[in-house]
């Protein structure tokens, strides 16, 4: 029982995020709309995930087989769940990613974080925006934006924050000792 729900798990994970890949994802990291654009996790960074998840997934029965068999003196059971573990993180990593979004109006963002609810930031309300983390993506590093001396959302750099500073057009808040 133990081998086939952990299997059921190497198996669906790969499955299930290429279908939600497939159906939700344009494929573009920056989509325009007519009164708003949205910024993604780039959609190879994603898909990327999800192939790692399928070849895994491949490998591990692979391997489960041959330890079944004789093949290899290792538990099939211990090399199910170490492969089971890796396509749950695996997982939820890609789903983490995937949800990320960046929405940018006229006067208002709204951010949708790795984790929470959204967080819809008033350009104006701006008073500091400064540079934190290691660079991401395209060079970029994170963007933390400070409203009443708190820090209210950090834009991650995966998504290339060029064209986000560019709508905000709130350089006269960016720190000056921060640097790109």
């Amino acid at each position: 029982m133990q081998t086939i729900i952990l299997a059921l798990i190497i198996i669906a994970a790969p499955i299930v995020a290429a279908l939600m890949e497939r159906v939700s994802n344009a494929g573009l990291s920056e989509r325009r709309h007519s009164h708003h654009d949205t910024y993604v996790a780039p959609a190879s960074l994603t898909r990327a995930l999800v192939v790692d998840m399928a070849l895994m997934a491949g490998m591990s029965l692979l391997l489960g087989v041959f330890c079944a068999g004789g093949f290899f003196s290792a538990d099939p059971l211990v090399v199910l769940a170490f492969f089971a573990s890796f396509a749950a993180v695996m997982f939820v990593a890609w789903y983490v990613l995937s949800r990320y979004k960046v929405q940018l109006f006229d006067e208002e963002m709204i951010v949708t974080p790795f984790f929470g609810p959204d967080i819809t930031v008033q350009y104006s309300d701006i008073e500091h925006m400064e540079w934190s983390g290691i660079r991401r993506g395209a060079g970029f590093r994170n963007l933390v934006i400070w409203i009443d001396g708190q820090p209210v959302t950090t834009l991650s750099g995966i998504i290339g924050l060029d064209q986000v500073l560019l709508r905000i057009d709130r350089f006269d808040v960016l720190a000056h000792r921060s640097t790109l």
